[in-house]
């Protein structure tokens, strides 16, 4: 049996079920997140928003799958992970500044000084996490592309 696109059957065979479980893997992970958030977790923040603005989560989700898809494995499971790890934690880290801040209103604050204590910073911890984990991704992918042209 002859070679197609440099690679054996075998291997072929092989690297397609590595990528058929990358995506079962990132499809159930985003899966996961997006039941417990809109069934059990809606009442909280960051869960809440996720599952009302589902076009986000979803839209990841189409990203992961098309990297999946060109064999870009590493930024695709990064992403994955970020956007679970920034959503758990952007919810926690949120909810301990929320109650921080909530604790040092006073009567005599105007209005403004208020909303901005009473201001939950879940969103934009997510960002910064989701961010963090896609640069890693896309720095390791650049790596371990240039480690296998060398070997």
């Amino acid at each position: 049996m002859g070679s197609v696109n440099g690679m054996a059957p075998d291997m072929r065979d092989k690297t397609m079920k590595k990528r058929a479980a990358y995506l079962a893997i990132t499809t159930a992970a985003f899966g996961l997140l997006f039941v417990v958030s809109g069934l059990w977790l809606r009442d909280l923040y960051l869960f809440g928003w996720m599952a009302h603005n589902w076009k986000v989560p979803l839209f990841l989700w189409v990203i992961v799958l098309i990297l999946i898809l060109m064999k870009q494995i590493i930024p695709a499971v990064l992403i994955t992970i970020g956007h679970i790890v920034g959503t758990v934690l952007g919810q926690w880290i949120g909810d301990e500044l929320l109650e921080r801040s909530q604790a040092l209103m006073t009567p005599d604050m105007t209005p403004g000084q208020i909303h901005h204590l009473d201001t939950h910073y879940g969103f934009a911890i997510w960002v910064i996490i989701f961010a963090a984990f896609l640069i890693a991704g896309i720095i390791a992918e650049a790596v371990h592309r240039k480690k296998a042209r060398r070997a």
